[in-house]
Protein backbone atom coordinates (compact mmCIF):
# COMPACT_ATOMS: atom_id res chain seq x y z
CA UNK A 1 0.00 0.00 0.00
CA UNK A 2 1.15 3.58 -0.59
CA UNK A 3 1.32 4.81 2.63
CA UNK A 4 0.20 4.03 6.44
CA UNK A 5 -1.66 6.74 8.06
CA UNK A 6 -2.55 7.44 12.15
CA UNK A 7 -5.74 7.50 12.30
CA UNK A 8 -7.68 11.35 13.79
CA UNK A 9 -10.32 9.22 16.07
CA UNK A 10 -11.87 13.30 16.82
CA UNK A 11 -12.54 13.85 13.36
CA UNK A 12 -14.92 10.83 12.47
CA UNK A 13 -16.25 10.42 15.79
CA UNK A 14 -19.86 11.81 15.63
CA UNK A 15 -20.55 9.70 12.63
CA UNK A 16 -18.82 6.26 13.74
CA UNK A 17 -18.59 3.75 16.58
CA UNK A 18 -15.51 1.75 17.54
CA UNK A 19 -14.78 -1.56 19.59
CA UNK A 20 -11.59 -3.10 20.59
CA UNK A 21 -10.19 -6.38 20.22
CA UNK A 22 -6.45 -6.45 22.17
CA UNK A 23 -4.47 -4.08 19.81
CA UNK A 24 -6.70 -3.89 17.46
CA UNK A 25 -9.40 -0.86 16.93
CA UNK A 26 -12.35 -1.30 14.80
CA UNK A 27 -14.20 2.00 13.44
CA UNK A 28 -17.22 1.64 12.27
CA UNK A 29 -19.71 4.08 9.72
CA UNK A 30 -22.64 4.00 7.52
CA UNK A 31 -21.38 6.79 5.23
CA UNK A 32 -18.44 6.87 3.33
CA UNK A 33 -18.07 11.02 3.99
CA UNK A 34 -17.49 10.14 7.78
CA UNK A 35 -14.35 7.96 7.03
CA UNK A 36 -12.95 9.12 3.61
CA UNK A 37 -9.50 10.28 4.15
CA UNK A 38 -8.69 7.41 5.66
CA UNK A 39 -10.37 5.09 3.20
CA UNK A 40 -9.06 6.56 0.26
CA UNK A 41 -5.71 5.47 0.83
CA UNK A 42 -6.36 1.90 0.63
CA UNK A 43 -9.00 2.30 -2.47
CA UNK A 44 -6.11 4.32 -5.04
CA UNK A 45 -5.84 1.65 -7.22
CA UNK A 46 -9.57 0.36 -7.77
CA UNK A 47 -12.15 2.38 -8.96
CA UNK A 48 -14.73 0.17 -6.74
CA UNK A 49 -13.22 0.47 -3.82
CA UNK A 50 -12.99 4.33 -4.35
CA UNK A 51 -14.69 6.82 -2.49
CA UNK A 52 -16.71 8.31 -5.35
CA UNK A 53 -18.55 4.66 -6.34
CA UNK A 54 -19.56 3.61 -2.67
CA UNK A 55 -21.12 6.87 -2.25
CA UNK A 56 -22.88 6.60 -5.80
CA UNK A 57 -24.48 3.35 -4.48
CA UNK A 58 -24.40 4.54 -0.57
CA UNK A 59 -27.39 7.16 -2.22
CA UNK A 60 -28.95 4.17 -4.46
CA UNK A 61 -32.07 3.32 -1.99
CA UNK A 62 -33.62 1.24 -4.33
CA UNK A 63 -30.73 -1.51 -4.35
CA UNK A 64 -31.70 -1.95 -0.91
CA UNK A 65 -28.49 -2.51 0.93
CA UNK A 66 -27.03 -1.07 3.88
CA UNK A 67 -23.21 -0.14 3.66
CA UNK A 68 -20.96 -0.34 6.46
CA UNK A 69 -17.49 0.83 6.32
CA UNK A 70 -14.53 -0.42 9.04
CA UNK A 71 -11.29 1.38 9.59
CA UNK A 72 -9.18 -1.68 11.04
CA UNK A 73 -6.42 0.32 13.26
CA UNK A 74 -3.20 -1.39 14.99
CA UNK A 75 -1.58 0.20 17.88
CA UNK A 76 -3.54 3.25 16.63
CA UNK A 77 -2.50 2.66 12.73
CA UNK A 78 -5.03 2.27 10.43
CA UNK A 79 -3.89 -0.78 8.44
CA UNK A 80 -6.72 -1.91 6.45
CA UNK A 81 -10.30 -1.13 5.73
CA UNK A 82 -13.28 -3.62 5.61
CA UNK A 83 -16.50 -2.94 3.10
CA UNK A 84 -19.82 -5.15 4.30
CA UNK A 85 -23.72 -4.50 2.84
CA UNK A 86 -26.88 -5.78 4.89
CA UNK A 87 -29.43 -7.45 2.89
CA UNK A 88 -32.01 -9.21 2.92
CA UNK A 89 -32.06 -12.43 1.50
CA UNK A 90 -35.51 -13.90 -0.18
CA UNK A 91 -33.55 -16.74 -2.28
CA UNK A 92 -36.67 -17.88 -3.40
CA UNK A 93 -37.59 -14.85 -5.04
CA UNK A 94 -34.20 -14.43 -6.34
CA UNK A 95 -35.04 -17.12 -8.93
CA UNK A 96 -36.19 -17.39 -12.53
CA UNK A 97 -39.92 -17.42 -12.79
CA UNK A 98 -39.59 -20.82 -14.15
CA UNK A 99 -37.81 -22.17 -11.04
CA UNK A 100 -40.35 -20.21 -9.22
CA UNK A 101 -43.13 -22.11 -11.05
CA UNK A 102 -42.02 -25.53 -10.37
CA UNK A 103 -42.74 -26.68 -7.60
CA UNK A 104 -40.94 -30.08 -7.41
CA UNK A 105 -37.74 -28.34 -8.34
CA UNK A 106 -35.09 -29.01 -5.63
CA UNK A 107 -33.86 -25.54 -6.16
CA UNK A 108 -37.45 -24.38 -5.44
CA UNK A 109 -37.58 -26.62 -2.32
CA UNK A 110 -34.14 -25.47 -0.85
CA UNK A 111 -34.17 -22.04 -1.50
CA UNK A 112 -37.39 -21.36 0.86
CA UNK A 113 -34.82 -21.92 3.79
CA UNK A 114 -33.25 -18.92 2.58
CA UNK A 115 -35.13 -15.64 3.94
CA UNK A 116 -33.32 -13.42 6.27
CA UNK A 117 -30.93 -10.47 6.86
CA UNK A 118 -27.58 -11.11 6.13
CA UNK A 119 -24.26 -9.23 6.43
CA UNK A 120 -22.31 -9.36 3.29
CA UNK A 121 -18.63 -9.09 3.37
CA UNK A 122 -18.07 -7.62 0.09
CA UNK A 123 -20.14 -6.33 -2.83
CA UNK A 124 -23.59 -8.00 -4.50
CA UNK A 125 -23.20 -5.82 -7.24
CA UNK A 126 -19.48 -7.08 -8.27
CA UNK A 127 -17.32 -10.11 -9.15
CA UNK A 128 -14.40 -10.26 -7.47
CA UNK A 129 -13.04 -9.73 -3.34
CA UNK A 130 -14.51 -6.32 -2.52
CA UNK A 131 -14.62 -6.48 1.58
CA UNK A 132 -11.37 -6.03 2.69
CA UNK A 133 -8.09 -4.50 1.58
CA UNK A 134 -5.00 -4.11 3.83
CA UNK A 135 -1.48 -2.91 4.07
CA UNK A 136 -0.21 -6.31 3.79
CA UNK A 137 -1.30 -9.71 3.79
CA UNK A 138 -0.78 -9.95 7.30
CA UNK A 139 -2.76 -6.77 8.00
CA UNK A 140 -5.79 -8.78 8.80
CA UNK A 141 -4.67 -11.56 11.22
CA UNK A 142 -6.50 -10.81 13.95
CA UNK A 143 -9.29 -13.14 15.93
CA UNK A 144 -12.01 -13.27 13.26
CA UNK A 145 -14.51 -14.94 15.84
CA UNK A 146 -14.29 -12.33 17.92
CA UNK A 147 -14.29 -9.73 15.80
CA UNK A 148 -17.59 -11.40 14.12
CA UNK A 149 -18.99 -11.48 17.22
CA UNK A 150 -18.29 -7.58 18.26
CA UNK A 151 -19.94 -6.55 14.33
CA UNK A 152 -23.06 -8.26 15.62
CA UNK A 153 -23.01 -7.06 18.91
CA UNK A 154 -22.17 -3.76 17.46
CA UNK A 155 -25.20 -3.79 15.01
CA UNK A 156 -27.81 -5.22 17.62
CA UNK A 157 -27.67 -2.69 20.24
CA UNK A 158 -26.93 0.72 18.11
CA UNK A 159 -28.50 0.04 15.23
CA UNK A 160 -31.27 -2.89 16.38
CA UNK A 161 -30.55 -5.12 13.36
CA UNK A 162 -29.96 -8.90 13.80
CA UNK A 163 -28.58 -10.66 11.08
CA UNK A 164 -29.23 -14.13 10.77
CA UNK A 165 -26.34 -14.99 8.19
CA UNK A 166 -22.72 -13.79 7.16
CA UNK A 167 -22.08 -14.30 3.63
CA UNK A 168 -18.23 -13.67 1.90
CA UNK A 169 -17.92 -12.96 -1.02
CA UNK A 170 -16.22 -13.54 -3.64
CA UNK A 171 -12.64 -15.33 -3.65
CA UNK A 172 -10.08 -17.37 -5.83
CA UNK A 173 -9.72 -20.53 -4.52
CA UNK A 174 -5.81 -19.95 -3.44
CA UNK A 175 -6.88 -17.09 -1.96
CA UNK A 176 -9.75 -18.33 0.82
CA UNK A 177 -9.66 -16.77 3.76
CA UNK A 178 -9.08 -19.62 6.33
CA UNK A 179 -9.67 -17.92 8.84
CA UNK A 180 -13.42 -17.91 8.07
CA UNK A 181 -13.10 -21.88 7.10
CA UNK A 182 -11.86 -22.41 10.79
CA UNK A 183 -14.80 -20.48 11.86
CA UNK A 184 -17.29 -22.46 10.78
CA UNK A 185 -18.10 -20.99 7.57
CA UNK A 186 -19.28 -23.07 4.81
CA UNK A 187 -17.71 -22.72 1.49
CA UNK A 188 -19.39 -23.33 -2.02
CA UNK A 189 -18.56 -22.62 -5.59
CA UNK A 190 -19.93 -19.95 -7.83
CA UNK A 191 -19.87 -19.28 -11.42
CA UNK A 192 -15.88 -18.41 -12.63
CA UNK A 193 -14.93 -15.26 -13.06
CA UNK A 194 -13.99 -14.96 -17.22
CA UNK A 195 -10.44 -13.08 -17.60
CA UNK A 196 -9.34 -12.30 -20.37
CA UNK A 197 -5.14 -11.82 -20.20
CA UNK A 198 -4.42 -9.13 -22.90
CA UNK A 199 -0.80 -10.01 -24.73
CA UNK A 200 1.84 -7.00 -25.18
CA UNK A 201 2.11 -7.54 -28.67
CA UNK A 202 -1.29 -6.00 -29.20
CA UNK A 203 -0.79 -3.03 -29.75
CA UNK A 204 -4.21 -3.04 -31.78
CA UNK A 205 -7.26 -4.66 -32.00
CA UNK A 206 -6.24 -6.38 -35.42
CA UNK A 207 -2.73 -7.56 -33.72
CA UNK A 208 -5.28 -9.57 -31.72
CA UNK A 209 -7.44 -11.20 -34.85
CA UNK A 210 -4.37 -11.94 -36.20
CA UNK A 211 -3.77 -14.27 -33.13
CA UNK A 212 -6.97 -15.80 -34.16
CA UNK A 213 -7.59 -19.47 -35.44
CA UNK A 214 -8.77 -18.88 -39.09
CA UNK A 215 -12.30 -20.04 -38.14
CA UNK A 216 -12.66 -17.63 -35.11
CA UNK A 217 -11.16 -15.04 -37.53
CA UNK A 218 -14.33 -15.76 -39.57
CA UNK A 219 -16.91 -16.53 -36.92
CA UNK A 220 -15.53 -12.28 -36.31
CA UNK A 221 -16.31 -11.35 -39.71
CA UNK A 222 -19.43 -13.20 -39.97
CA UNK A 223 -20.39 -11.71 -36.21
CA UNK A 224 -19.81 -8.60 -37.69
CA UNK A 225 -21.20 -8.55 -41.02
CA UNK A 226 -24.72 -9.52 -39.52
CA UNK A 227 -24.42 -6.09 -37.49
CA UNK A 228 -24.99 -4.00 -40.33
CA UNK A 229 -27.22 -1.59 -40.01
CA UNK A 230 -26.14 -0.77 -36.30
CA UNK A 231 -24.57 2.11 -35.64
CA UNK A 232 -22.20 2.06 -31.77
CA UNK A 233 -21.58 4.79 -30.24
CA UNK A 234 -20.17 5.89 -26.53
CA UNK A 235 -22.95 7.50 -24.73
CA UNK A 236 -22.46 10.88 -22.93
CA UNK A 237 -24.14 11.93 -19.75
CA UNK A 238 -26.64 13.82 -21.51
CA UNK A 239 -27.25 10.37 -23.46
CA UNK A 240 -27.63 8.64 -20.10
CA UNK A 241 -30.50 11.04 -19.34
CA UNK A 242 -32.08 11.02 -22.47
CA UNK A 243 -32.07 6.67 -22.84
CA UNK A 244 -32.45 6.33 -19.12
CA UNK A 245 -35.78 4.54 -19.03
CA UNK A 246 -34.86 2.82 -22.05
CA UNK A 247 -31.94 1.21 -21.00
CA UNK A 248 -34.01 0.26 -18.06
CA UNK A 249 -36.17 -1.57 -19.90
CA UNK A 250 -33.14 -3.34 -21.79
CA UNK A 251 -31.56 -4.18 -18.67
CA UNK A 252 -34.29 -5.55 -16.71
CA UNK A 253 -35.20 -7.86 -19.98
CA UNK A 254 -31.63 -9.19 -19.51
CA UNK A 255 -31.79 -9.80 -15.63
CA UNK A 256 -34.79 -11.72 -15.50
CA UNK A 257 -32.99 -14.92 -17.35
CA UNK A 258 -30.04 -14.68 -14.95
CA UNK A 259 -29.89 -17.70 -12.40
CA UNK A 260 -29.45 -15.07 -9.36
CA UNK A 261 -31.23 -11.61 -9.06
CA UNK A 262 -30.62 -10.63 -5.35
CA UNK A 263 -31.06 -7.09 -6.81
CA UNK A 264 -32.21 -4.75 -8.95
CA UNK A 265 -30.16 -1.33 -10.42
CA UNK A 266 -32.63 1.39 -10.81
CA UNK A 267 -33.33 3.65 -13.78
CA UNK A 268 -30.70 5.80 -13.08
CA UNK A 269 -27.95 3.83 -12.22
CA UNK A 270 -26.17 4.28 -15.58
CA UNK A 271 -26.33 8.47 -15.14
CA UNK A 272 -25.30 8.50 -11.34
CA UNK A 273 -22.07 6.53 -11.65
CA UNK A 274 -21.15 8.69 -14.94
CA UNK A 275 -21.34 11.35 -12.74
CA UNK A 276 -19.81 9.81 -9.79
CA UNK A 277 -16.79 8.18 -11.84
CA UNK A 278 -16.54 10.79 -15.45
CA UNK A 279 -14.22 9.26 -17.65
CA UNK A 280 -13.32 5.86 -15.80
CA UNK A 281 -17.08 4.91 -16.55
CA UNK A 282 -17.81 4.00 -19.82
CA UNK A 283 -21.20 3.40 -21.52
CA UNK A 284 -22.19 2.28 -25.35
CA UNK A 285 -24.61 2.07 -27.37
CA UNK A 286 -26.22 0.11 -30.35
CA UNK A 287 -28.97 1.75 -32.68
CA UNK A 288 -30.64 0.31 -35.58
CA UNK A 289 -31.37 2.87 -38.97
CA UNK A 290 -34.16 4.37 -36.73
CA UNK A 291 -31.98 5.19 -33.79
CA UNK A 292 -33.71 3.35 -31.97
CA UNK A 293 -31.15 1.83 -28.99
CA UNK A 294 -31.16 -1.79 -29.24
CA UNK A 295 -28.18 -2.62 -26.89
CA UNK A 296 -25.63 -1.04 -24.56
CA UNK A 297 -23.46 -2.04 -22.06
CA UNK A 298 -21.16 -0.41 -19.71
CA UNK A 299 -16.92 -0.90 -18.53
CA UNK A 300 -14.95 0.52 -16.02
CA UNK A 301 -11.33 1.96 -17.30
CA UNK A 302 -10.00 0.43 -13.71
CA UNK A 303 -6.60 1.46 -14.02
CA UNK A 304 -4.84 -1.68 -15.71
CA UNK A 305 -7.52 -3.77 -15.94
CA UNK A 306 -10.83 -2.62 -18.04
CA UNK A 307 -13.99 -3.90 -15.82
CA UNK A 308 -17.42 -5.34 -17.79
CA UNK A 309 -20.35 -3.71 -15.94
CA UNK A 310 -23.82 -4.28 -16.53
CA UNK A 311 -25.69 -4.25 -19.67
CA UNK A 312 -29.01 -4.85 -21.63
CA UNK A 313 -30.38 -6.05 -25.46
CA UNK A 314 -32.72 -6.55 -27.45
CA UNK A 315 -33.11 -10.61 -27.20
CA UNK A 316 -35.60 -10.88 -30.32
CA UNK A 317 -32.97 -9.09 -32.28
CA UNK A 318 -29.89 -10.85 -30.59
CA UNK A 319 -29.69 -13.95 -32.55
CA UNK A 320 -30.01 -12.40 -36.00
CA UNK A 321 -28.12 -9.43 -35.09
CA UNK A 322 -25.28 -11.40 -32.89
CA UNK A 323 -25.56 -8.49 -30.52
CA UNK A 324 -24.19 -9.93 -27.42
CA UNK A 325 -20.94 -11.17 -29.31
CA UNK A 326 -20.83 -8.06 -31.11
CA UNK A 327 -20.17 -6.30 -28.15
CA UNK A 328 -17.82 -8.70 -26.51
CA UNK A 329 -15.69 -8.04 -29.51
CA UNK A 330 -16.10 -4.43 -28.52
CA UNK A 331 -14.92 -4.19 -25.22
CA UNK A 332 -11.71 -6.38 -25.82
CA UNK A 333 -10.99 -3.35 -28.55
CA UNK A 334 -12.16 -0.91 -26.00
CA UNK A 335 -9.39 -2.59 -23.48
CA UNK A 336 -6.58 -2.93 -26.02
CA UNK A 337 -7.23 0.81 -27.00
CA UNK A 338 -6.69 1.60 -23.26
CA UNK A 339 -3.78 -0.32 -22.89
CA UNK A 340 -4.82 -2.98 -20.43
CA UNK A 341 -3.51 -5.58 -19.06
CA UNK A 342 -6.54 -7.69 -19.05
CA UNK A 343 -10.28 -7.88 -19.23
CA UNK A 344 -12.41 -9.14 -16.50
CA UNK A 345 -15.91 -10.28 -18.09
CA UNK A 346 -17.26 -11.19 -14.80
CA UNK A 347 -19.69 -14.29 -14.83
CA UNK A 348 -22.37 -16.05 -16.97
CA UNK A 349 -21.98 -16.95 -20.43
CA UNK A 350 -19.01 -18.85 -19.95
CA UNK A 351 -18.70 -20.66 -23.32
CA UNK A 352 -19.29 -17.65 -25.62
CA UNK A 353 -16.47 -15.58 -23.57
CA UNK A 354 -13.75 -18.38 -24.74
CA UNK A 355 -14.59 -17.80 -27.78
CA UNK A 356 -13.24 -14.32 -27.60
CA UNK A 357 -9.88 -15.66 -25.19
CA UNK A 358 -11.59 -15.33 -22.01
CA UNK A 359 -10.18 -18.01 -19.30
CA UNK A 360 -12.32 -19.22 -16.50
CA UNK A 361 -11.12 -18.37 -12.81
CA UNK A 362 -12.40 -20.14 -10.04
CA UNK A 363 -14.08 -18.67 -6.92
CA UNK A 364 -16.06 -19.49 -3.78
CA UNK A 365 -17.88 -17.78 -1.59
CA UNK A 366 -18.44 -18.85 2.57
CA UNK A 367 -21.41 -18.59 4.32
CA UNK A 368 -22.08 -18.72 8.18
CA UNK A 369 -25.57 -18.96 9.34
CA UNK A 370 -25.51 -17.21 12.75
CA UNK A 371 -27.27 -20.14 14.73
CA UNK A 372 -24.90 -22.51 15.23
CA UNK A 373 -27.24 -25.47 15.10
CA UNK A 374 -28.83 -23.90 11.85
CA UNK A 375 -25.14 -23.70 10.18
CA UNK A 376 -24.85 -27.07 10.48
CA UNK A 377 -27.40 -27.79 7.57
CA UNK A 378 -26.45 -25.01 5.09
CA UNK A 379 -23.59 -27.20 3.97
CA UNK A 380 -25.86 -29.69 2.09
CA UNK A 381 -28.41 -26.88 1.08
CA UNK A 382 -25.58 -24.84 -0.73
CA UNK A 383 -24.57 -27.53 -2.37
CA UNK A 384 -28.07 -27.98 -4.29
CA UNK A 385 -27.27 -24.59 -5.96
CA UNK A 386 -23.51 -25.66 -7.97
CA UNK A 387 -23.29 -24.23 -11.01
CA UNK A 388 -23.41 -25.93 -14.12
CA UNK A 389 -20.24 -26.85 -15.04
CA UNK A 390 -21.41 -27.92 -18.75
CA UNK A 391 -19.73 -25.98 -20.94
CA UNK A 392 -17.00 -26.26 -23.44
CA UNK A 393 -13.97 -24.09 -22.97
CA UNK A 394 -13.07 -22.68 -26.19
CA UNK A 395 -9.61 -20.90 -27.24
CA UNK A 396 -9.92 -18.74 -30.59
CA UNK A 397 -5.97 -18.33 -30.14
CA UNK A 398 -3.74 -20.75 -33.09
CA UNK A 399 -1.69 -22.03 -29.80
CA UNK A 400 -4.39 -23.06 -27.50
CA UNK A 401 -6.66 -25.79 -27.40
CA UNK A 402 -10.47 -26.30 -27.08
CA UNK A 403 -11.34 -28.70 -23.89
Amino acid sequence: MKCILKTDIAQVKDKTNSFQIGDNQFIVSEEIASVADKWKEFAYADVFLSVPFLHAIENMPELKMKPFYVLHELNGICVGVLYFQLRHFNLKSALPAESKEAKLNLKNWVSSFVDFDTLVLGNLLLTGNYGCCAVSPSSHKFDWKEFQIKMLQYLKVEKQIEPSAILAKDFYNNQVPIQLEASGFHKFAVQPNMILHLNDEWHTFEDYLEAFKAKYRVRYRRALKKSEGLTFKELSLDDLAQYMNHMHELYLGISATAVFNLFTLPPDYFFKLKQALGDRFLVYGYFDQNNTMMAFYSCVDNYDHLQAHFLGYNQEENHEKQIYLNMLYKIVEIGIVHHQKQIILSRTAIEIKTTVGAVPHEMSCLFLHTNSITNKFFGPIFSAFKPDDQFIIRSPFKDGQDQ
